[in-house]
């Protein structure tokens, strides 16, 4: 295996990628990115897909569904061909292009809008490594399915610094990286509709970025400091300023009190920095809460999910913490807006176009205008699963661990209890990872809902299928290193715990924790 360093003077970036040792074809499993750094401004050890699952079920005739059967896959021989990596490299200051110029932007152009993300003197450039994986075959033993080969895309992008308006306040300077996954099933030539037959019904990516960001903004004042290990917050974003969807289904509006302050107000739930290692919900099929069942005849309830996660370097004991909202040196991962940043009219970079929809209906439920999941809109039914743990190197690919063992079916127990019975305490910073995992549901029937209007809970709700082809990891992350601000459009540098305290977190010492 061999290493490729780029440093790209337009965007600032510098990373490394892997080799098969030949210089141009991903190693087994495929792209990895290392040792990322913004103009010297550490970023990540190492990024990349683990593998995905593939959940299948059999239809009969009369259309008994039969029981889903779950699969793992790498993108690794003999399943996938690689192709060649490609660079993906700037183009050169001076004439202004636009995207659909862009040979290599215009390939995920479809789902992403570049025009916000990636504009800098008038050009749209971005840095970037691709590679297309091809498995023509990979449903063929299956019985009569409906899709038999499996394309897939990885694309890492990474986008200059600009003012992104991606917090409410709209303050913020950051670049941007997108650790894409483009993937399109190909249809059956020989599936036969009048037979019994195989259909996908769920689609799991499963992530691991090893994310590493400095003590101080300042590289020279960075250079004398020990570093603390990294530190993370969650936050689940305000609802309360315009209902929505998810309200009607599972009657539960998240109220605010207006003396919590821009901090406050801008959050339902959060807890920052993370007090122990934590698995935790980031949407559930598309919304923003999980259903559970109804109690004595009662309504559902609902299970509130996060909407993001912001990193960044400890600071020691006794620091200001870095700000929320604000974070003005961090990692911030957001895959869905609050309602807050849709009164604020701050968004201006929606990625998510509502009227673009695979069942046709003019906006999908549970989001309004500019603001909800920052998903590509032909596979909106997704479902986030994420976990912050302690870098271990029983769970650290560059040790030598399968992918294999960096996976499982029920995707939470390979750290709760895999990794310990209870989780570490990380609040101080330490050596963390994050694991991401988006599922993609062939089908989703929302109970209550047809159309455009809300109807009693046990009314059949509307089919929505998902399309055969999409991106994941469509929101990316972005990258702001620049020194804190200070104002009323600025949150809080002191801790935040609510609607659980610290002290309730502690008590409980359990690895999962909603935002409820």
């Amino acid at each position: 295996m061999t290493v490729t360093r780029i440093s790209d003077t337009i965007t600032g970036w510098s990373y490394s990628y892997l080799t098969d040792g030949s210089g141009g074809t991903p190693p087994p499993g495929g792209l990895v990115v290392q040792d990322v750094d913004r103009l010297g401004h550490g970023f990540a050890r190492d990024i990349r897909l683990i593998g995905f699952w593939v959940e299948t079920e059999t239809v009969a005739t009369d259309g008994t569904i039969g029981p889903g059967v779950k699969s793992f896959h790498t993108l690794s021989a003999p399943e996938f061909t690689p192709g060649t990596i490609q660079q993906l490299t700037p183009m050169a200051m001076g004439t202004p292009t636009t995207v659909t110029t862009l040979g290599d932007l215009k390939r995920v152009d479809t789902a992403l809008d570049f025009a916000s993300y990636y504009k800098i003197n008038g050009n749209y450039v971005a840095s970037g490594i691709a590679a297309t994986f091809t498995a023509p075959a990979l449903l063929a033993s299956a019985t009569n399915p409906e899709v038999i080969g499996l394309t897939i895309d990885q694309i890492f992008l990474f986008g200059p610094y600009g003012q992104h308006h991606h917090e409410p306040s709209g303050a913020l300077m950051a670049a941007r990286h997108h650790p894409m996954v483009k993937f399109a099933w190909q249809a059956n030539p020989a599936f036969d509709a009048t037979k019994p037959r195989t259909r996908i019904k769920s689609l799991r990516f499963d992530f691991r970025l090893h994310l590493k960001l400095d003590r101080h903004h300042d590289l020279a004042d960075n250079a004398k400091l020990a570093q603390l290990g990294n530190q993370a917050g969650i936050f689940a974003d305000s609802d309360s300023a315009v209902g929505t969807g998810i309200d009607a289904i599972t009657g539960a509006i998240w109220h605010l009190s207006a003396s919590k302050g821009l901090s406050g107000g801008s959050f339902d739930a959060a807890e920052k920095p993370l007090v122990f290692e934590v698995t935790a919900p980031g949407l559930a099929l598309g919304f923003p809460s999980y259903l559970k069942p109804p109690v004595d005849g009662r309504a559902p309830v609902g299970v509130r999910c996060w909407d993001n996660i912001h990193w960044w370097g400890a600071r020691g004991a006794g620091q200001p913490i870095i700000s929320a909202p604000g974070a003005f040196h961090a990692a911030h991962l957001h895959w869905r807006w609050g309602a807050a940043a849709a009164v604020t009219g701050s968004r201006s970079d929606p990625t998510f176009n509502p009227t673009v929809y695979p069942s046709g209906v003019a906006a999908r439920p549970g989001v309004s205008g500019t603001w909800g999941p920052l998903l590509d809109p032909g596979i909106w039914m997704q479902t986030i699963r994420f976990a912050i743990v302690r870098n271990e190197p029983r769970l650290d690919p560059n040790t030598g661990v399968a992918a294999a063992d960096l996976s499982k079916a029920d995707w939470k127990t390979m750290f709760d209890p895999g990794l310990r019975a209870t989780p570490d305490d990380i609040s101080a910073g330490a050596d963390i990872v994050l694991w991401f995992s988006t599922e993609i549901a062939g089908r989703v029937q929302i109970p209550g809902y047809r159309g455009d209007s809300f109807l009693p809970t046990d009314v059949p709700g509307q089919m929505y299928e998902s399309r055969t082809s999409g991106t994941v990891f469509l929101h990316g992350m972005f990258f702001a290193h620049n020194p804190e601000q200070k104002g009323l459009t600025v949150g809080t540098t002191a801790p935040q715990y609510t609607p659980d305290s610290e002290a309730d977190i502690r008590s409980a010492n359990a690895w999962f924790r909603s935002a409820d």
